[in-house]
């Protein structure tokens, strides 16, 4: 009776899905589903992107300002000069964008700052246009910070 029970409960810790976790891992596979479906046209990703953009950074009187806002209920504000270097990155995987100093010594702007805009899976042709707009919009967000 005892190696029937425990047969039982060893079948189930193997084969017994977490409610929990089941229930988890379907909100993100519709959340991404979701943002799939946001970002597979531009006419709905562009606005979308910009709009994720703005709620991160904003200018002043030639500054740039950095809200992070990961630490909920807390949140992180970084101000840095409008001249701070950046650019944006999208692959098969994501967009994003990252704001940092130039570090020769490793050829590249250091990550100060890195927010990953989208997760969606793109294609090269997405990503062309998407991260056009993307750039487009920090542009005109520094070139705005730029003017006092």
């Amino acid at each position: 009776m005892r190696s029937w029970i425990s047969s039982i409960a060893i079948l189930c810790l193997l084969g017994c899905d977490d409610p929990t976790a089941t229930q988890d891992r379907k909100e993100a596979d519709a959340r991404q589903a979701a943002e799939q479906q946001l970002m597979s046209e531009v006419a709905t990703a562009a606005p979308e992107l910009e709009r994720r953009i703005t709620d991160w950074i904003s200018f002043d009187k030639g500054l740039v300002f950095i809200v992070d806002y990961s630490g909920e209920p807390s949140f992180g504000m970084h101000v840095m000069p409008a001249s701070t270097p950046w650019h944006v990155s999208c692959n098969s995987a994501e967009i994003e964008v990252t704001i940092g100093n130039f570090d020769a010594g490793k050829g590249r702007n250091a990550r100060l700052f890195t927010r990953a805009l989208s997760f969606a899976r793109f294609s090269e042709e997405q990503c062309k246009v998407l991260a056009a707009v993307v750039a487009r919009k920090m542009m005109e967000i520094t070139a705005g910070a730029r003017s006092p």
